[in-house]
């Protein structure tokens, strides 16, 4: 059994999958997902103490997280977004006056990533994106 070709299939077959998902369905499922991770405990005293959160900017399949990062800017919190620059991948701070551009994968970016990029540290919360996940997560 070839590990790397399976993991490429299933890939593959997930992504198809993600793709016929109706954009209506995928609204209604990205803020059922954005109120659940607000559920969270840990999320919730992140939010209360204004801390730093890590996102992602959905591409057109993905989970949309819009609903999550209003009420993150909201609550005063930081927000931090993946940002291609130098042939590496940074994390920028997202406000709302930040412009957007695509990214090497067509992936919504800051166009200016302002002063110093957002330390790893100082991240209290990360939500990743994710494609296929095990009954156990």
């Amino acid at each position: 059994m070839d590990v790397f070709n399976d993991k490429k299939a299933l890939r593959q077959a997930m992504k198809l999958r993600r793709r016929e998902v109706a954009q209506d369905c995928r609204r209604e499922l990205s803020v059922a997902i954005c109120r659940r991770i607000l559920e969270r405990e840990d999320v919730r005293s992140a939010v209360a103490g204004a801390r730093t959160f890590a996102v992602y900017l959905a591409s057109a399949d993905e989970i949309d997280l819009t609903e999550l990062i209003g009420r993150l800017w909201v609550a005063k919190c930081r927000v931090a977004v993946p940002a291609w620059r130098d042939g590496r991948y940074l994390l920028a701070e997202y406000t709302p006056a930040t412009r957007l551009k695509p990214g090497p994968m067509g992936i919504p970016e800051p166009e200016d990533c302002g002063g110093d990029p957002v330390g790893e540290s100082e991240v209290a919360v990360w939500v990743v994106p994710g494609l296929a996940f095990s009954p156990e997560g």
